[in-house]
């Protein structure tokens, strides 16, 4: 036969079976739009030259990239076989009138170009009509201009186009395969038959361990980042449980309900627990799906939202007192000139001598040790990260009097090693190695100035000595080094938001000044996290309307099995209120099965999850546990009124019609 005959049947096919192959083409382009639009941010938003959250921003773009082309395959894979299934009987059909495998194989090549091809040309629309807008919406959320002049980039747009192919054509391949070694005949003769499902106890013990196993890890996480690698092994156990769930452990159920003979053969239970188990085994695999997409979807939405409406509080906690630390300015004139450039006063501020910042020491067996130590560090010992300040800047951020002896040093220790002790390993002029020993004390009071994991107080008369000591070395004896202490200087001012920012950005732009300010970490914070907002907005877009397709697919196949099922039973005697009933109890099942079992996945996850957000720097409220539980009741209310629509369809095509 000609090749124009097999594209004219396929168009034919599609235009006759559009309700399912037009959704799928729908959900092809809203995934090529939402690509291309990612795709768009991290090859022309020039992110190095942003003032704001720049590397991260291309990182979780990236990151949300690959993402995003891995939830394609699966989720064109998955639909896919949806419309396989529907489709068996169409292709049974063209059996019956003569057509070879060939013939079929052929006519599904033509029918996955023409879906392919409109799919690319409807995605590229939309690209065309929403890419502006959405990149403006991208915007909006990182505060930022991300891209200087918005175009259309036909290049990229080609090797999405490529790689959506490439994923057309695994799954002609894999549908090729299926028509070679299937008949659909057989198929459709097998689906007639109606075999009741056989219970199976190794996939219901399965449900049962995987889910067991997945809950129990989930809620004994006391570390994320060293527990990361059982979180992603407790979620892979709660997706391959909740399939096992729906195809073993619910079948197993309704086989024992059905045991029970006082049960099964009441009026209200026969008819019903006989359905749902032939439904269930038809509908499992669907069931689990929406159960894994509506986890996602709730830990997603709500992570992302919680992250981002919780950046201010977060930055407030990181600046309690004072919105500017600033160092490199010694000179009081210097520093005075530069305010009232900016039209500000200084309202308060605390002024702490800095022997050095940031360096790394090593803690072992309740030893603090610093100096040359670089070279004796095991494999066992911690290495935090330490600051040194002298005891009279230590006094005025904290409004309190210590005194030190001569041997003694003050720590704040924020790790969880107890150190008594400290050890300074100093190098002499002959390359002899010393030790002097310093007896430590721990400081009871906290304060934000400096976030290292350790804060060294050492007394104002030995803070030169201790510039040798950090360093282990001798080399401040010598003219040609200076001996003066940085001074870090916490403080706030008078005068407008607008004005403090500029005196932000004006020292940010001093190279020989180090500063940190409330205004410029929370621009930076809302940047990055209002790009994870975004992602998390297109995730969840992608998530519902994958929902809804698997629900549309599964109103589809009900009504059109519910219109032959209960013409049978009211041939047999049901009244149509009584058939109307029954339908319920068995929508009720069905429907609100996975969204309670989602639910149930989210409030096991949430101590993990929660836990993960605090890698964020969100501290204690990083994941709104209410936000979340909003999330949970608005999606089990969403369903209870899919369900309640369900039925009234139901009742208007099938129990009002003349059976």
């Amino acid at each position: 036969m000609n090749i124009k005959y097999y594209f004219t049947l396929a168009w034919s096919d599609i235009r006759n079976m559009k309700d399912i192959y037009l959704p799928y083409g729908g959900m092809m382009s809203m995934c090529f739009c939402f690509l291309y639009i990612i795709a768009y941010l991290g090859t022309h938003g020039n992110f190095y030259s942003l003032t704001k959250g720049s590397i991260m921003t291309l990182d979780l773009l990236t990151c949300g990239g690959v993402i995003l082309c891995v939830l394609i395959f699966i989720l064109c894979w998955t639909f896919s076989l949806t419309i396989r299934r529907q489709i068996s009987t169409r292709q049974g059909l063209y059996r019956v009138l003569g057509f070879s495998r060939k013939n079929l194989l052929l006519l599904n090549a033509c029918v996955m170009i023409i879906i392919s091809v409109l799919a690319l040309i409807g995605g590229m629309i939309f690209c065309i009509v929403f890419g502006k807008l959405l990149i403006m919406s991208a915007e909006r959320f990182a505060r930022q201009t991300l891209i200087q002049g918005i175009t259309v980039d036909m290049r990229l747009m080609l090797w999405i186009s490529l790689f959506m192919l490439s994923v057309g054509l695994v799954l002609l391949v894999r549908d090729s395969v299926y028509i070679v070694t299937h008949n659909p005949l057989t198929m459709l003769r097998k689906e007639k038959m109606q075999e009741q499902p056989k219970a199976k106890k190794l996939t219901t013990i399965f449900g049962i361990v995987f889910l067991g196993v997945g809950y129990g890890i989930s809620l004994s996480v006391n570390d994320i980042g060293d527990d990361l690698e059982k979180i992603v092994f407790a979620i892979l156990l709660v997706i391959f449980g909740t399939y096992c769930v729906f195809k073993g452990t619910g079948i197993m159920l309704l086989k024992l309900l059905q045991r029970n003979e006082k049960l099964y053969y009441h009026k209200k239970h026969m008819i019903t627990l006989s359905n749902l188990l032939f439904r269930l085994r038809s509908y499992a695999v669907s069931m689990a799906s929406i159960t894994i997409l509506l986890t996602m979807l709730i830990l997603t939405a709500s992570m992302c939202i919680s992250l981002y409406t919780g950046v201010e509080d977060s930055v407030k906690q990181r600046f309690p007192e004072y919105k500017f630390i600033i160092n490199g300015i010694n000179d009081d004139q210097q520093l005075q000139q530069i305010v009232k450039k900016h039209h500000l006063a200084i309202q308060k501020e605390v002024q702490i001598p800095v022997v050095h910042g940031a360096m790394q020491v090593v803690v072992r067996n309740e030893e603090l040790w610093i100096g040359k130590v670089n070279e004796t560090i095991k494999e066992n010992d911690s290495v935090p990260a330490l600051t040194a300040i002298t005891l009279s800047g230590y006094q005025n951020a904290t409004n309190t009097q210590v005194h030190l002896k001569k041997d003694e040093v003050l720590l704040l220790n924020r790790t969880s090693h107890p150190i008594h002790t400290m050890n300074i390993r100093m190098e002499n002029d002959d390359h002899t190695i010393s030790i002097m020993k310093k007896k430590v004390r721990s400081s009871d009071v906290d304060f934000e100035v400096f976030p290292t994991d350790l804060v060294l107080i050492v007394p104002d008369q030995q803070a030169v000595a201790y510039l040798d000591y950090l360093f282990g070395e001798y080399v401040h004896d010598d003219p040609g080094y200076s001996t003066t202490l940085s001074m870090y200087r916490s403080m706030n001012f008078i005068g407008s938001e607008d004005n403090q920012k500029a005196l932000a950005a004006d020292l940010n732009a001093n190279e020989e000044i180090t500063i940190e300010d409330y205004y410029t970490v929370l621009d930076e914070m809302m940047s990055a996290y209002g790009s994870f907002l975004f992602l998390g907005i297109l995730f969840s877009i992608l998530f519902i309307f994958s929902i809804f397709m698997i629900l549309y697919y599964r109103m589809h196949e009900d009504l059109r099995e519910h219109e032959h099922e209960y013409s049978i039973l009211y041939r047999i005697g049901l009244t149509k209120r009584e058939l109307s009933l029954e339908s319920a109890r068995e929508n009720r099942w069905l429907i609100l099965a996975p969204p309670i079992l989602a639910i149930l996945h989210c409030l096991m996850a949430y101590p993990a999850f929660h836990l993960f957000a605090s890698l964020f720097g969100f501290g204690k409220n990083g994941f709104s546990f209410m936000l979340m539980g909003e999330g949970c009741l608005v999606v089990l209310f969403v369903f209870i009124v899919y369900m309640l629509l369900l039925q009234m369809l139901i009742k208007k095509k099938i129990m009002t019609r003349k059976v």
